[in-house]
């Protein structure tokens, strides 16, 4: 209520007022430097937590290259147990600033503690909790890896992070990596040089073999795709180089899964360039670092014949040396310095009356967003290829046997998983055996370890070699549907912010940047496994995909009080 005009001091009411007002100013400014602080403190903590888990993690080798898997995983879980209960506070905090911002987080606290509810069952259900809990040596991707990235998640959805400062720690460790590998394929051991070949045990780069570099390749090269599209050249010109650094390291590798990858992150970036004009030269400019990166590793296997030890059936490289690279450049240099013609009205004509634009897409600005139509193209594709696609191949591998040797014995090992999961009681295939207790299951039926020993001699078979078909055994029917409601969620998120959030701005490029990651995860997964170098980042991806969408208008809980 406004103060009256009074005509002297001699009224106590009004002195009241003033005094309340104050009061009230001084607990919006205390609540505004509180405000502060938690977005300075959100910050510094996942900026830290980036750099520690996908920079120093990824590069690590204090063993060099014995036992790295396992290495990597402890240091894992012994960074993110510093990390977990500081992210837990800081979430807490966010959720209760605001009634607002609670309501519209709770979709997404629904949608990532179903996976975490149905795992602790199927962890309270195995034979051996323990190992459920902890999951198998050399993987670690039990029940407590899965609550760690489940907090992270929340973390990267609901805090602040520090705009496009976040891309250095996402891509040092990556661009590192890939130095690393390509480098390994040609006998240069930037690492380790003083380990003998083998003792390295046929690893590639600092994050393992090939399965683990691609698994990581998925998501790194989507990131720094991503930055081709900042209108600042600071951003493009790195981002470029450590893009041709990436697809080099996925041309060299040798694991012929990255091949679905980059086809469908070329198609999402030619739907984007189809349906908003801004996209076309991002789309043109991977095209052309794609083809350099393809003309440069057929290059160099082609100088240096005898060095290169690399798998003879690495089909990308095979497409490399064909002519496709030098043509992908043509293309993409030729669209992108074709200069357009400029249409003119006859000087007859009248200039055309516009009248004022209707609200929805036609009132939009280059500034601002997609439009609608970007929307209704690249929504349905990233749900098909992440959502339907997935399981459109489960029903496969349930239904169907492959040939034995197909796919790197992948027909064998589906026919495994399939084998196996007919053996389970019906709760078991609703809750699964356990968390990462698949391998510990297939060795525990009657005549299941001669048959696999057959193919894998003494090394042991721990997953399907497929996402979900491993994690219909390990955590069953609700696991999965939990697993795919959750993308579903994000992806469903992600497309609707990138409508909202301006062209070109940090949330904008990391939200894009986390669509291709998470389909171009999705799509790897149909043929490989969780693991410690890529999944964490996954659900560091999905939790930019699923924030929720600000509210400028929110109503904090202190301005309630």
């Amino acid at each position: 209520m406004p103060f009256r005009e009074r005509g002297s001091l001699d009224y106590p009411a009004s002195s009241a007022q003033k005094e309340v007002t104050m009061k009230g100013l001084n607990l919006h400014t205390q609540a505004g430097r509180l405000l502060t602080l938690h977005t300075a403190i959100s910050s510094c903590t996942l900026l830290a937590y980036a750099f520690v888990v996908f920079t120093l993690i990824p590069l690590a080798m204090p063993n060099g290259y014995r036992d790295l898997g396992e290495m990597k995983c402890g240091l894992f879980l012994s960074c993110s147990r510093f990390f977990l209960p500081i992210l837990l506070y800081l979430i807490l905090l966010a959720l209760t600033r605001s009634r607002a911002f609670l309501r519209q987080a709770s979709p997404l606290l629904l949608f990532s503690f179903l996976p975490l509810f149905f795992l602790l069952i199927s962890t309270l259900l195995a034979s051996d909790p323990g190992s459920a809990f902890n999951g198998s040596y050399g993987w670690r991707m039990g029940f407590l890896t899965f609550l760690i990235m489940t907090v992270s998640m929340l973390a990267f959805a609901l805090l602040p992070f520090p705009g496009t400062v976040l891309y250095l720690p996402l891509l040092a460790g990556a661009a590192a990596a890939s130095l690393v590998a390509a480098a390994n394929r040609f006998g240069f051991d930037l690492m380790t040089p003083q380990l003998s070949a083998e003792n390295r045990q046929d690893f590639l780069s600092t994050l393992g073999n090939i399965n683990w570099l691609a698994g990581f390749l998925a998501l790194t090269i989507p990131l720094a795709a991503s930055l081709l599209f900042s209108p600042r050249r600071v951003l493009r010109l790195p981002g470029g180089l450590i893009l041709f650094l990436l697809l080099s390291a996925a041309v060299l590798q040798g694991s012929n899964g990255i091949l679905p990858v980059l086809a469908a992150i070329l198609l999402l970036l030619f739907l984007f360039a189809l349906s908003d004009k801004d996209c076309l030269a991002p789309f043109l400019t991977f095209l052309i670092v794609l083809g350099a990166a393809m003309s440069f590793s057929a290059l160099m296997t082609l100088l240096l014949p005898a060095a290169y030890n690399g798998p003879p059936d690495n089909l990308l490289l095979r497409i490399s040396r064909s002519p496709l690279g030098a043509l992908l450049m043509g293309i993409g240099i030729l669209f992108l310095f074709r200069k357009p013609k400029e249409r003119t009205l006859p000087a007859a004509l009248p200039a055309p009356d516009i009248p004022n634009a209707p609200e929805g897409d036609s009132a939009r600005t280059p500034e601002e967003g997609f439009s609608r139509r970007a929307a209704c193209l690249i929504a349905p594709t990233a749900f098909f290829l992440a959502v339907l696609l997935p399981l459109l191949l489960l029903l496969l591998q349930l239904s169907v046997t492959l040939p034995r040797s197909s796919g790197n014995f992948r027909g064998f090992i589906w026919h495994v998983g399939k084998s196996g999961f007919k053996k389970l009681p019906l709760l078991k295939k609703l809750f699964g055996v356990g968390p990462d207790c698949m391998g510990a299951y297939l060795y525990s039926l009657p005549n299941f370890p001669e048959l696999l020993n057959e193919v894998y001699g003494s090394a042991l078979l721990l997953n399907a070699h497929s996402l979900l078909l491993t994690r219909l055994l390990n955590s069953g029917f609700f696991g999965i549907a939990s697993h795919l409601l959750l993308v579903s969620f994000a992806l469903r998120q992600g497309c609707g912010a990138l409508r909202i959030k301006k062209k070109g701005s940090p949330e904008q490029l990391l939200l894009l940047a986390s669509l291709l990651g998470v389909v171009s995860y999705e799509i790897y997964m149909l043929f490989s496994f969780d693991q410690i170098s890529a999944t964490p980042l996954f659900y560091v991806l999905l939790g930019i995909l699923a924030a929720p969408a600000a509210d400028d208008g929110e109503e904090t809980l202190s301005d309630a009080s």
